[in-house]
């Protein structure tokens, strides 16, 4: 008996041994075999987080426990190369709101628009820039909005959005610059694919790099990307060539849009604002190989996110859609019935 309990203690030790080393193995395999086959395919394997994530990471890592000792370590240039004269302001206000806004260690500068005498930086935590945006859909609490108004040449104060200094200037900022009323635009309908009535999409990727699809314009379509539904629209990180999109829908819900670029226009009439479905939001990125801050890809595709794998779009259940996807062969086609709010042409 006790060799018999001594065999399966070795066995037991051997499958232990063969489950750590031999999955690394097989999982570098695995990976090789996905890339030969890439470079196969005639629908390029698009991407921002467009790769297929490791299958044993459930769940985001959790962010590490708040140190109130270490300093932040902000990136001021690693998306977008923020002026020097608002730095300071900028660190010495998230300094002093830390306990209460319960900040990630490490934050990237994403985002960054201004009109004479206002300016609004965006500050995301820097694993999201480093892991190419995977789990975005996980962002929404952890984005920081800092509003900063002018009171002298080179001189700034600075309001984070969720604090009692900036619910106390909040009536003052400009609205066209950005709409501070605390309730959302009520839902117009149902959720509606986000692209023009009756063009042919296909959907490249399923779920990959959290709740994303890809979505890619067929032979026939244009490249115009509308709001999926009613919302308040903000830009999550803008690179100079592309954006990520996010809108913040009534019923709690968030969609986000990334590979998409915005006229000056068009920025500045729909940022921090309320839309309706059907806004013609921007473009697709024009290059078909590109890799920016923002994300990267190997084709002009839409990554498009969901907070809720529930979520319907066209009467489509988005997770039947994901299961359909397919990057090669014969692809799915889904044809929208969003009718695009604006008149200028895409």
């Amino acid at each position: 008996m006790l060799q018999t309990a001594h065999s399966r203690v070795i066995s037991l030790l051997f499958c232990v041994l063969v489950s750590l080393y031999g999955g690394q193995t097989a999982r570098s395999e695995v990976g090789d075999d996905d890339s030969a086959a890439a470079q196969l395919t005639p629908f390029p394997s698009p991407g921002v987080g467009d790769t297929i994530p490791n299958p044993f990471i459930l769940e985001p890592t959790p962010p590490p426990a708040l140190d109130l000792n270490t300093p932040l370590d902000i990136a001021f240039e690693g998306v977008y190369p923020l002026a020097v004269e608002y730095r300071a302001p900028i660190r010495a206000a998230l300094e002093g709101n830390r306990p209460l806004l319960n900040l990630a260690p490490r934050l990237t500068v994403s985002a960054y628009r201004d009109i004479p005498g206002w300016a609004k930086v965006t500050l995301v935590p820097t694993v999201y820039v480093e892991n190419a945006w995977v789990d975005v859909e996980t962002i929404a609490p952890h984005v920081v909005e800092v509003i900063l108004r002018q009171t002298a040449p080179s001189q700034w104060d600075v309001y984070i959005v969720g604090t009692p200094y900036f619910d106390a200037v909040a009536s003052t900022i400009p609205p066209a610059f950005m709409d501070t009323t605390p309730a959302l635009p009520p839902l117009d309908g149902d959720y509606r694919f986000p692209w023009q009535n009756g063009q042919p999409w296909w959907a490249i990727q399923g779920w990959h790099g959290g709740n994303a699809l890809d979505f890619q314009p067929s032979l026939s379509a244009r490249y115009a990307v509308l709001a999926a539904q009613s919302g308040r629209l903000r830009e999550i990180c803008s690179d100079g060539f592309q954006s990520l999109l996010q809108i913040q829908h009534a019923d709690g819900q968030s969609t986000y849009y990334l590979h998409v670029t915005m006229s000056l226009s068009v920025r500045r009439r729909l940022l921090d604002q309320p839309v309706r479905r059907g806004q013609y939001l921007g473009d697709l990125i024009q290059q078909a190989n590109f890799r920016t801050p923002c994300g990267y890809g190997a084709s002009r595709h839409l990554h498009f996110v969901v907070s809720d794998r529930r979520m319907v779009f066209d009467q489509y259940p988005i997770a039947g859609i994901a299961d359909s996807a397919s990057c090669c062969s014969n692809p799915p086609v889904y044809r929208a019935s969003n009718e695009r709010v604006d008149d200028s042409g895409s």
